[in-house]
């Protein structure tokens, strides 16, 4: 098995997984937005029936006090508005009828968005992990091959210890290099090697564990954020909170954590004087750090070069 092949495969396969989320976000939003028409549509049908019905009242009691002569006119208005409104009738129960069939097929479509899309991501992800550890177990360990280069180091039960660190893959598996995504207006991949790194300290807003799952689902974030780098951040935000409801994830372990952690208020900023190569931290030294332990290539941040004084 060619080692190149297989890890673009591999990272084919971790990028499907990414899509398919986003696909599923896609038609849970679609079907709200068929819902919301669904009553927009019944909504203005019952206000036009009733009009149409208080219109026939009315032609029914000019009809019954006209006189003699003028019956004739007030009865074919009367016909008019009952054949109106019969029609205004058919029209509400088609609406009705296809609103009870969209339901059936919106709560099968709702759940097989929902739970099986997540349920299928899983596999995914975990069909790719063991691929990668396939690779790295079928890679050659002859020691230094004609390069120089080196097959993986394992460890005393014969499993890699640094499976998944080559190519574009980290250390945990998913994509180190992540600048292909497209950024929300005002942010920027910076590499992490052009960071003038420095000791972050304890951590003390967010224990390292939980920062480092957070990015490790920047990707999925990532991922769903790109038809909507238009929109407002709170209108993301709103979007992400929606989707770990609908999956059943609190805040602390949901998406929107993650994406207002990288794109919120609190986000990653970088600052230097112009002509300088390295970018000192200004805020989001704990992330960055993190990142770097995960292999990521760059991270999203806000700059700004200053003019020295």
């Amino acid at each position: 098995m060619e080692k190149g092949v297989s890890v673009e495969a591999i990272g084919a396969l971790r990028e499907f997984g990414v899509r398919y989320k986003s696909f599923a976000a896609r038609i849970l939003e679609d079907l709200g937005q068929i819902e919301m028409e669904f009553a927009r549509r019944w909504g203005r049908l019952e206000q036009v029936f009733q009009q149409q019905q208080q219109e026939m009242y009315r032609f029914q009691q000019l009809y019954e006090e006209a006189e003699e002569e003028d019956r004739e006119h007030y009865a074919y208005l009367l016909m008019e508005a009952r054949d109106r409104l019969r029609e205004t009738r058919g029209w509400l129960q088609e609406v009705q009828e296809q609103y009870q069939a969209f339901r059936q097929e919106a709560q099968r479509i709702h759940r097989l968005a929902s739970e099986t899309a997540v349920e299928g991501i899983d596999f995914l992800n975990k069909l790719a992990g063991d691929l990668e550890a396939y690779v790295a177990v079928s890679l050659p360990e002859t020691g230094a091959d004609s390069t120089g280069s080196r097959g993986p180091k394992r460890d005393g039960g014969g499993v890699p210890t640094d499976a998944g660190t080559g190519g574009d893959k980290g250390k945990m598996g998913f994509a180190t290099k992540l600048d292909h995504y497209g950024l929300p207006s005002g942010f920027t991949w910076v590499r992490i090697d052009e960071i003038a790194l420095e000791d972050p300290g304890g951590f003390l807003k967010v224990d390292e564990d939980s920062m480092r799952e957070g990015i490790e689902k920047l990707p999925y974030v990532l991922g769903l954020i790109q038809d909507r780098l238009d929109r407002p951040f709170s209108d993301n935000s709103a979007y992400f909170e929606r989707l770990d409801r609908q999956a059943g994830r609190d805040y602390q372990n949901g998406l929107q954590r993650v994406y207002e952690a990288f794109f919120g208020g609190q986000h990653i900023r970088l600052e230097r004087w112009r002509g300088e190569a390295k970018w000192d931290i200004i805020n989001g030294r704990h992330r960055i750090e993190v990142a770097r332990e995960l292999g990521l290539e760059a991270v999203p941040a806000v700059t700004e070069e200053v003019d020295r004084r």
